[in-house]
This record gives structure tokens, C-alpha cells and sequence, in this order.
């Protein structure tokens, strides 16, 4: 067996390392792994780079760049060398020439863009027969926010260089992938323009492509992999079929701890990945701070962040949702507006999604929510917004929340798990079973569904059902790596360790992890396996025995456990003694007493 992983951005050591660890134990498995490495030819716009929020038309561009190059070619040395991994460097299979020749075509699409479109040069630039502009396009939709394909001049420039690094990953890999004959390749992150870039042309040529992904139990990200063929929403899509046949099997103890742990991440609001803002730390009267009266039933419709399924769709990694009952999400919320309007038992808010909105990994407002910032200046007296300066947190609304409207959000899974009813407009949108919400995907059907989902009100089977989902993903589907690598915030006195100890080696934190791994991985079985059986995710070559067994009664017992260290945690009990109705809902199911 012989894999090849393509990581040319080993600076970003929470991708490179895992990664690293997974060719490690491949390697003493009895396999053949080698690692690909950047020494410079993929500079500017690099994994890297885009990692560092490097500005490559700032003055200080070239400077910053040049220390992360530095930074990034110091860090591949150090894991190759430590974990005695074989190293491929792509710049030994590009020529000048080559260079040369990529050059000329990049005009060629320059002068092909000054009289047409830019969605008609994107499709233009192909090169040797494969869709490179529309790879090269992921990191920038993301980068800037985008809902469109309409570029500024300074984004079409930005365009160009990602196109120019594509380019010399298409040719270059066709002569490395010929020279190494891998069975399979691997990459962190398969939509990565250069990445899906190296993916496509092991795929013309017949080799097995996978990806691997941090898990997304937020408590031990880093310490999981996601590990399958496709890419992150394919393998979640596949899980999803996966459990329909498993939806009636109890989850464990164990795996239920471990969602609880993940929901407790998200209360916290630490995590860069968590958007919302955290919960309050006094008590709240949501129904008050909007002005809903007690008579009339709230409402939340949760926005979905659109540049990411825009970038997906837009490379063509997956294709856009057809015979939508909303089009865009703009339809949607004008319709809810609508009949809002003729509803006054009703109290809609309107969550507009914080990622929208400069946040803590980016200072970019998207184009999207500049759009709807203005058809949401005029509404009913029942129809408010919630913006992300208003610091609420989603979980502060979920206390007083009737039902919850989603789009394609986490939200709906987050919201079901609480036991509160979700209602949804299309089981093409999100990547959680639908059984976990209410769906309409006709227009009568769908305001129907609210009005199911307003009288059927709390429940905790919804709740077990939420469970039972979150368990299968995190729990029987990941590789665990905790025993070799489990990143936490560390502590002041590790940090102050750590500020001090980069003086001396720069490297410091990268020399702990190494020394620190394990001898192997727990998951070093199914890594062998999934590569060595070339099967579509980790999931097909994990003993499912262990999960089988567990009774109604335990399981049971195991929800009200957890139930109860969340609601520890979300509840803050007034002067007044006043309950939310969440907090109500938990009392009369005895979780709380």
C-alpha cells in the first residue's frame, strides 16, 4: 500500500500535524507514505499565507510572506525529520518553462476577461482540460465574503495569483503523481484550491483520493479526524444515510458525555469556530429585550452564513439544491415576513448569522448581509432583528423560544438536542438527518409544519433522538488521535512557558507535540484500514459491535445526566426565582429539581 499526502502548508500546524501522525502510523503499519512539501514555489497565495491573513498587496506583504515561508519550511523539516517521513518537494517537478508557459496562459485570460464577464473568464480558464478556474476560486469566495461571482479589480488581481499556483499544482502533480504510483492520496481539506487542485488529477489518473478534517466535537477538535473519500459535506452527507438504519439504537453513556462536552463548547463561546456570542451571565428576560408579549408565541428564524455553500457550490465540489421552496434566503425571510405580518399571536425574530459580520477569525461584512440590512429597515411592529452588536447569545434565545426556523445551520441539530421543534425548508440543505426537524418543502406544507411544530411544543424524545445523531458523528465515525495530539487553550502559566521558550526556539510548542505523541495513535487500526481497504470513510472499518447493547432504560438515565450538566450551565437563576420556559420545560421532565 502506498500513500502519498500532498501538504505543502505545514505553518498551520493544527492541519500539518495530524496529518503527520496519520502517515507516522501508515508508515510503521507496513506501508509506503510520503509527504509533499512546498519550498517556496506556491508563494504567494499558499494554504499558509491565506492562513496567516497574510494581504498580499499590503506593503509589508513580501516581508510577512518571507517569515511564513521561513516558518512553514522550518516546521516540514522539523516532522519529516522526527517522524523519519519521506520527503517529495514540488518545486523539483516545475520548470521555468512551465512557468513560463502558465504565464502566457494567464494573459490569454486576462485578455479574454476585458470582453467578457468574470464568471465567463472563471469558465475559461481551463488548463490541460481541467476547470481551473473554478478551483482556484474556494479560499477567495471565503476569504471576501462573497455571494456573487462579480469581482472588484483588486479581487480579480487576487483571482489571477490563485489561478497561477493551481496552474502549477495541475502540472506538477501529473509528473510526481507518475513518479511515486501512489494507491491513494490524501489531503487536509479537499476544497483547498491547490488541494482540490492535486485531488483532481489523482482522480483522472486513477488513484483513490481522501481527505482529512479536524472533528467537529468542538471540546476535542483537533484531537479527531475526519477521514473519508469527496470532502467534509460528502462524508457528513454519508454519515447521514449511514444512520437512518441505526436511528432506533440507544447511544451509550460515553458517546452522550462526549455531545454534552461539545454543547458545553458552545455555551462557552471560546472556540474561534463558535459564532454566537456567549451566554449572558446574568439573567435574561429575552421576551422583555424585544418587546414580546406573553401572549403571543417567538418565533427565532436563524440565517445561514452563504458565502461557504457559495464557495462549494461554485468550485462544483457540490451541486446547488434544486426545486427549493426559497430560492434564497431573501424569499425566505420575506415570506415569514408575510404572513408575520397577519399573525399578531406571532413574534418573529429575525437571527441574522454572526459570521455575516466582522468576527474574531476575519473583519469582512458580507455582501449578503449588506443586502439584507436593507430590505430589513422597515417591518411589522412583530417582526424585529436580532444583529450580532446586540452580543445576544442564541442560547439566551433558546430559553424563550417557541420554535425555530433554519435554514441550513447547525442550529437545527443544536435546537433539537434542547428538545425545542425546528422547522426546515429543504432536506437537500442540511447535513444532519431531517427526522430531527419538522420539514415543509411546499409553501402550504411549510407554514403548516410551524403551526404542527408552535402546538406540539418541548420534548424530550426530540431531545434523545439529537443524541443519539451527535453520538454517531462524533463517536463512530472519527479517528481518534487524543493519546498523540489533543491541543487545549493552555493555561497562564503554560502560555507565559511558552512566550519565554519561543525566545530561545521558536519552535518550542511544535518540538512538545512531537516529543509528546504516542508510540501510535488509538485509531492506528482503522487508519491502516480505511486506507489499506480503500473504503469511503473511517466508519466502514470500525467494529460497530461496541455500540450495539446499550438499553432504552440506560440510555434514558444517561439523558437526563446530561441533560442536566447543560442545563447546570445554561440556566442562571433569577433574584425573582421567574424560570424561562426552556428552564420550565426541563423541570416538568424532572432533569432539574
Amino acid at each position: 500500500m502506498k500513500v502519498l499526502f500532498f501538504s505543502p502548508a505545514a505553518d498551520i500546524w493544527e492541519h500539518a500535524f495530524p496529518e503527520a501522525l496519520v502517515a507516522e502510523s501508515l508508515l510503521k503499519s507496513g506501508a509506503e507514505a510520503a509527504v509533499v512539501r512546498c519550498n517556496g514555489i506556491l508563494r504567494p497565495l499558499c494554504p499558509a499565507a491565506f492562513g496567516a491573513g497574510i494581504d498580499y498587496r499590503s506593503a509589508s506583504a513580501q516581508k510577512q510572506m518571507d517569515v511564513v515561508c521561513t516558518r512553514c519550511q522550518s516546521k516540514a523539516a522539523l516532522i519529516d525529520r522526527k517522524l523519519g517521513l519521506k520527503r517529495i518537494l514540488l518545486d523539483e517537478y516545475i520548470t521555468q518553462p512551465d512557468i513560463d508557459l502558465i504565464d502566457d496562459w494567464i494573459l490569454q485570460v486576462q485578455q479574454y476577461r476585458a470582453t467578457a464577464s468574470c464568471e465567463e473568464a472563471i469558465d475559461f480558464a481551463e488548463f490541460n482540460g481541467f476547470p481551473v478556474g473554478r478551483i482556484a476560486l474556494y479560499e477567495l469566495i471565503l476569504k471576501n465574503k462573497k455571494n456573487d461571482l462579480l469581482f472588484s479589480d483588486d479581487e480579480w488581481d487576487e483571482f489571477l495569483i490563485a489561478l497561477r499556483g493551481t496552474a502549477i499544482v495541475a502540472i506538477s502533480a501529473q509528473r510526481l503523481l507518475k513518479d511515486f504510483q501512489p494507491d491513494s492520496v490524501s489531503v487536509y481539506n479537499s476544497l483547498y484550491a491547490l488541494h482540490s487542485m492535486f485531488c483532481e488529477i489523482a482522480k483522472a489518473m486513477g488513484i483513490s483520493q481522501y481527505f482529512m478534517h479536524a472533528g467537529t466535537n468542538l471540546s476535542r477538535q483537533h484531537g479527531t479526524l475526519m477521514i473519508g473519500q469527496g470532502f467534509t459535506w460528502r462524508y457528513l452527507k454519508g454519515l447521514v444515510d449511514r444512520f437512518d438504519g441505526l436511528r432506533d439504537q440507544p447511544a451509550s453513556a460515553r458517546l452522550m458525555a462526549d455531545v454534552s462536552d461539545h454543547f458545553l463548547e458552545l455555551l462557552s463561546a471560546k472556540n474561534v469556530f463558535v459564532y454566537s456570542s456567549a451566554r449572558s451571565k446574568t439573567k435574561m428576560n429575552v421576551r422583555e429585550h424585544f418587546g414580546v408579549r406573553e401572549d403571543q408565541k417567538l418565533l427565532i428564524a436563524s440565517t445561514s452564513s452563504y458565502d461557504e455553500r457559495f464557495a462549494v457550490e461554485s468550485v462544483r465540489a457540490f451541486p446547488p439544491a434544486e426545486d427549493l421552496l426559497f430560492n434564497r434566503q431573501f424569499d425566505w425571510i420575506k415570506a415569514l415576513i408575510e404572513v408575520a405580518s397577519s399573525r399578531p399571536d406571532w413574534f418573529l425574530l429575525i437571527r441574522v448569522h454572526p459570521r455575516e459580520f466582522p468576527n474574531r477569525r476575519d473583519s469582512i461584512k458580507s455582501s449578503h448581509v449588506q443586502q439584507m440590512q436593507l430590505m430589513l429597515q422597515t417591518l411589522p411592529d412583530n417582526v424585529k432583528v436580532n444583529w450580532p452588536d446586540e452580543k445576544v447569545s442564541l442560547y439566551d434565545l433558546a430559553q424563550e423560544a417557541d420554535v425555530f426556523l433554519n435554514a441550513w445551520s447547525s442550529v437545527g441539530k443544536e435546537m433539537a438536542l434542547l428538545g425545542i421543534p425546528v422547522v426546515i425548508y429543504s432536506p437537500e440543505l442540511v447535513l444532519y438527518p431531517t427526522s430531527l426537524n419538522q420539514l415543509g418543502t411546499r409553501y402550504d406544507e411549510y407554514f403548516s409544519q410551524i403551526e404542527i411544530a408552535l402546538a406540539a411544543g418541548w420534548d424530550l424524545e426530540r431531545s434523545r433522538q439529537a443524541y443519539r445523531w451527535y453520538a454517531f458523528e462524533f463517536g463512530r465515525s472519527l479517528v481518534d488521535m487524543r493519546n498523540s495530539y489533543a491541543p487545549r487553550d493552555p493555561s497562564l502559566l503554560r502560555r507565559i512557558f511558552l512566550r519565554v521558550g519561543r525566545k530561545l526556539s521558536p519552535l518550542i510548542q511544535e518540538h512538545i507535540d512531537i516529543w509528546s505523541r504516542a508510540s501510535a495513535p488509538r485509531s492506528a487500526k482503522e487508519i491502516k484500514e480505511v486506507f489499506g481497504r480503500q473504503a469511503e470513510m473511517v466508519y466502514d472499518v470500525v467494529d460497530q459491535s461496541e455500540f450495539a447493547g446499550v438499553s432504552l432504560d440506560d440510555e434514558s438515565k444517561a439523558l437526563v445526566t446530561e441533560l442536566k450538566r447543560i442545563g447546570k450551565v445554561l440556566f442562571i437563576q433569577s433574584p425573582s426565582g421567574t424560570k424561562s420556559r426552556l428552564e420550565k420545560n426541563f423541570y416538568a421532565a424532572n432533569i432539574l429539581s
